[in-house]
């Protein structure tokens, strides 16, 4: 499963980008995917890792999910500066970041496993919109 969610981000990764009139509401809902997406992957990595499908998902799942997808943003981040139109960009690492750390907390959630509490969700969401405010609004 994690393979099928690489294959799709470097597929849109690899695409241009359409001239569009510049918006900041656009430009801040495209710079919130990338939460959306490093925390599939994470799901995705931090379930595959499992020893069975009936298994919890261990801290090692899913700090190995965490690593690996952000490892696999900053290889995406490389591969766009490749793709015309397209940048590399440090603060969209952060939001993957981001966002695999939020899955990781809604998975416990989800699960009922954890100390998942309303106070670390929260913070991860606040992470979440700081950092994708700071790729779209950031000094770079």
């Amino acid at each position: 499963m994690p393979v099928l969610v690489m294959g799709v981000l470097w597929w849109s990764s690899s695409r241009q980008m359409a001239p569009e009139p510049p918006s900041d509401v656009r430009a801040f809902l495209h710079n919130g995917m990338h939460v959306v997406a490093y925390a599939a992957l994470c799901v995705a990595w931090s379930t595959s890792l499992r020893r069975g499908a009936g298994q919890a998902v261990s801290l090692r799942c899913k700090v190995a999910g965490v690593l690996l997808s952000v490892a696999y943003g900053v290889a995406d981040e490389w591969h766009q500066s490749h793709v015309p139109g397209r940048v590399c960009s440090v603060s969209d690492v952060i939001s993957d970041l981001s966002g695999a750390l939020l899955a990781v907390v809604l998975l416990d959630a989800a699960l009922g496993v954890g100390s998942a509490k309303r106070g670390v969700i929260a913070g991860c969401l606040f992470l979440c919109v700081a950092s994708v405010a700071f790729a779209t609004w950031g000094p770079w």
